[in-house]
């Protein structure tokens, strides 16, 4: 049986903040769906299917905004913990995070979060995240990590990543030194317009889309869409629970997709004419003074030694 090995369950697309990169909040972006929570009865039913699959799975609670937003984000963290063979991880601006959050955390043993953290200046911080405080989300990562250091243990895992908007953000090297010792993974994303769905800074040969063939993404509505880079979900593939997300998976709709990609037919979506996501399989490894580096098209990903 096929299986997807990452699925995502937006529980939310609503998001206290305006990042100026975000294609779905962001500056001049038109919303196309409504904003709302994901029902207790779809979230419950989507991992309750899951867990009668026979397959690693990689289950991130995280979508077109911000998790902790949604008032039953650890609860659904720990039924996702439950399932054998599932990893458990989401992003997270790092703004709404409470005490209770850091204890519901470090209780739920979530496997990873990955906070978004635009550099080290504040004033700058301030101006690419639109209603973000840049001290606050310093706090957030801390108290975490302070708390993971008083139980003696090393999860939830730490990443933090950072949108390199152009050449005056905080260097790679000094953002990794900023963070080392707290979290095991820093990204440096490539960043791309309002819109854009182009990653790769150089042209590549065109291989069929990975997306097509690993991710499986469940929006708040029960819409499931054909990979990450729809976030207005203009070209759904199902619907969840009327379908079933295997149904979905192993549909007619998804077939024909990942057919027109092996027969070089990529015309065939207005999301694939013109994106290059399927750039991500190629990449190069590298060294960096106490870190392995992981150079991608669309980031460049320091794995702390």
């Amino acid at each position: 049986m096929n299986w997807p090995a990452h699925l995502q369950l937006e529980l939310t697309n609503a998001c206290d903040l305006r990042c100026r990169h975000c294609h779905f909040h962001g500056e001049g972006v038109t919303k196309e769906r409504a904003v709302g929570h994901m029902a207790e009865s779809v979230w419950r039913a989507a991992l309750a299917e899951i867990a009668t699959w026979n397959t690693e799975l990689t289950v991130q609670p995280w979508g077109m905004g911000e998790p902790l937003l949604h008032p039953q984000l650890w609860e659904v963290v720990a039924v996702a913990k439950a399932i054998p063979r599932t990893t458990v991880g989401f992003y997270s601006n790092g703004m709404q995070w409470r005490d209770e959050d850091i204890k519901a955390a470090m209780h739920s043993r979530i496997d990873w979060v990955c906070f978004s953290v635009d550099g080290l200046d504040p004033a700058r911080f301030a101006h690419f995240r639109d209603g973000g405080t840049l001290a606050k989300v310093v706090d957030t990562i801390e108290r975490l990590h302070a708390a993971r250091t008083r139980r003696g243990g090393r999860a939830p895992g730490i990443r933090i990543n950072m949108v390199a908007y152009d050449e005056h953000m905080t260097t790679a090297e000094s953002f990794v030194e900023r963070w080392r010792g707290i979290a095991e993974s820093i990204s440096i994303s490539r960043f791309r317009p309002v819109g854009s769905r182009r990653f790769s800074p150089i042209e590549l040969p065109r291989v069929p889309c990975y997306q097509l063939t690993s991710l499986l993404p469940v929006a708040w509505d029960g819409r499931v869409a054909m990979c990450c880079e729809d976030p207005q979900i203009k070209e759904p593939v199902g619907t969840f629970p009327e379908s079933t997300l295997e149904a979905i998976w192993n549909g007619e709709r998804m077939q024909a997709m990942r057919a027109a990609h092996r027969d070089g037919r990529y015309d065939v979506s207005a999301l694939c004419k013109d994106c290059d996501a399927w750039t991500g399989i190629y990449g190069r490894d590298g060294k960096a003074p106490g870190a392995i580096v992981l150079e991608k098209t669309a980031a460049v990903i320091y794995t702390l030694e």
